[in-house]
Formats: C-alpha cells, sequence, structure tokens
C-alpha cells in the first residue's frame, strides 16, 4: 500500500495540502524523507525549485500521518496474524496467552518509540477480551439450563471464529 493509500484509508480523513502535488513529486519526497536523503527543509526547496510552495510543517504533518498509518498498519497485520495463531486453542490459556504478549510487545515496542500508547489501545483489547469471553460463559450456562436441565459444558472453550472477528472487528476495526 502507497503512502497516498494509507492516509486516506486511515481513521483521520485530514485534507493534506501535499496531496496537491503531483503524484510523482509526492513519491520523490516520500521515498527521500522515508530513506533520509532529504529533509524537510531540503523537501521544501525541492517543491520551490519545481514552482510549488508547501511549509515544511505541511510537509512534516503528511509524513507524521503516513509514518502513524504504517505503525497501524503493521499493528493490525500483526494481531491479525497472532489471533489466528491462537484459534481453536482453549479460550482461557488463549486469552491469557494474547494478552501478555500484547502487554510485552506494546511496552517493548513504546520503549524503542516505534509505537505511542494512544496507537495501541490495550485497555481496550483487554475490555473487548474480558467481555467475550464473559459473554461465551453466560451463553453457555443458559443454553445448558434451557436443554433437558443438563449441567454446563465443562469442557474448555476455544477461541472460535465468531470471537476472532469481534476481537477484530472491536479492537482495530479489521473486518
Amino acid at each position: 500500500m502507497n503512502h497516498r493509500e494509507l492516509v486516506q484509508s486511515g481513521r483521520k480523513k485530514a485534507k493534506f495540502h501535499f496531496l496537491r502535488l503531483p503524484e510523482a513529486l509526492q513519491d520523490e519526497i516520500m521515498e527521500g524523507l522515508d530513506d533520509g536523503s532529504h529533509t524537510l527543509e531540503s523537501a521544501r526547496d525541492l517543491l520551490a525549485e519545481r514552482g510549488y510552495r508547501l511549509s515544511h510543517e505541511a510537509i512534516a504533518a503528511y509524513h507524521r500521518a503516513v509514518r502513524r498509518e504504517r505503525r497501524l498498519l503493521d499493528a493490525r497485520t500483526e494481531l491479525a496474524r497472532t489471533v489466528e495463531e491462537f484459534a481453536g486453542g482453549d479460550l482461557s490459556r488463549s486469552v491469557e496467552g494474547l494478552t501478555h504478549m500484547l502487554v510485552a510487545t506494546a511496552a517493548q515496542r513504546i520503549a524503542d518509540g516505534e509505537v505511542g500508547i494512544r496507537d495501541v489501545d490495550l485497555a481496550k483489547v483487554m475490555s473487548v477480551l474480558a467481555t467475550i469471553t464473559k459473554a461465551g460463559a453466560s451463553r453457555e450456562r443458559t443454553e445448558a439450563s434451557e436443554t433437558r436441565g443438563e449441567q454446563p459444558d465443562s469442557s474448555p472453550r476455544q477461541l472460535d471464529a465468531e470471537t476472532l472477528r469481534k476481537i477484530r472487528e472491536e479492537v482495530y476495526g479489521i473486518l
């Protein structure tokens, strides 16, 4: 996904003056900023040489938005891959393992400066997992009591496709 698609797919639909530039020039500037061959000031100067006026603040805002969307895309992709790995396992162990992994990964990435605490809302992840777990347990008790007075199934619950879908949708908006 290129920088334009990333920014336009983001939750925040800001209007960037940078996107009014020709696409080839946008790409050249972004590649230069990404690989370090351009600074914000040199990017501004390059635009001025080619007849475009754009402040380095406008370039910086767009570059920050692209970097943020890249981090979020990476986080969503990694979360989806990880959740898939836990599919079919014991639900309580899966939830516990996912929680520990998310906390450890987030702490490491925050410490490394790769991710801000607002990019990954751990409280929301854990809240959704707890809600799904409680709802599933309550549903099992209700279903068991309605069918011939049997006791609820005490076998370990599993992280099923519906639970995975809810986690993706409610936490990160992944469909």
